[in-house]
């Protein structure tokens, strides 16, 4: 038997599995079988053309080929929708769909009582995650009133003991940041490299501006559309703070007179 594998991933967040994986898994699972491996496909995320009609097209330029190897229904199937276009993807090249993570092989003619049986499936799973994310926003919602900020942590802070803490290093260069730029150095470049001498820290005039707008160094923050007091320590004093919101609203002036 001749295989193609199929991998393909949701996103390319670090919490998806990495493709590499995912067809290291159908390797084996191909070698386990006696099956031969004749090519590969990848694809992130939801893309075009479907994967469906991916795999539609290399089948029919490659007929030696009688299964497609994959993770699971959902790597072919992103939404029950696609059911059709797998359907007639099946129906046209003959090929059986092994699924090694279940594991379990559809064939044409397992597809229609396959059908109902999937879309269940799918429908519990969008469920479930849909539960989850609101879990998920309750209890980051509950972080948020405790003080407590519940997303990545930002550029100065380090996690110690489930709190905030400030990290030295960083720390230091964002109240070097804000002194230089409320003292005049109001050019963003220039002050990134004053950092990268002084502090030994290189951060891009980007993530410098935003650094310089964020009210997290006062030590709020932002969640959800609400403002919070957080239990983190505070950088940067108001005065300071408002100071360089004053240049940076001046230099936004100048910038849009200057169109």
């Amino acid at each position: 038997m001749k295989a193609v594998l199929f991998a393909r991933v949701a996103c390319c967040e670090s919490n998806c599995t990495p493709l590499p994986t995912s067809l290291q898994r159908l390797r084996e699972y191909a070698k386990a079988h006696d099956i031969e491996i004749v090519g590969e496909i990848t694809q992130i995320g939801v893309a075009e053309p479907t994967p469906p009609c991916l795999l539609s097209e290399y089948l029919r330029q490659h007929t030696e080929v009688s299964a497609v190897l994959t993770t699971e229904p959902s790597r072919i199937l992103p939404t029950p929708q696609l059911w059709v276009e797998l359907v007639s993807m099946v129906k046209q090249t003959r090929v059986d769909l092994h699924f090694v993570d279940l594991p379990e092989i559809w064939t044409e003619e397992r597809l229609p009582s396959l059908e109902l049986a999937y879309r269940i499936r799918s429908a519990m799973s969008e469920y479930y995650l849909c539960s989850l994310r609101e879990s998920i926003r309750k209890g980051q919602t509950a972080l948020a009133q405790k003080g407590r900020f519940p997303g990545r942590v930002p550029f100065g802070y380090r996690v110690d003991g489930g709190s905030l803490v400030a990290e030295p290093a960083e720390a230091a260069a964002v109240r070097t940041a804000y002194e230089r730029f409320a003292s005049g150095h109001t050019n963003m470049r220039n002050l990134q490299q004053a950092l990268s001498s002084t502090n030994g820290i290189r951060i891009s005039p980007s993530a410098l501006s935003r650094i310089l707008r964020s009210r997290f160094y006062l030590g709020e923050f932002l969640w959800g559309g609400r403002q919070y007091t957080g239990n983190h320590p505070a950088l940067v004093e108001l005065v300071t703070f408002k100071l360089v919101q004053r240049l940076l609203a001046r230099l936004r002036g100048k910038g849009q007179k200057s169109r």
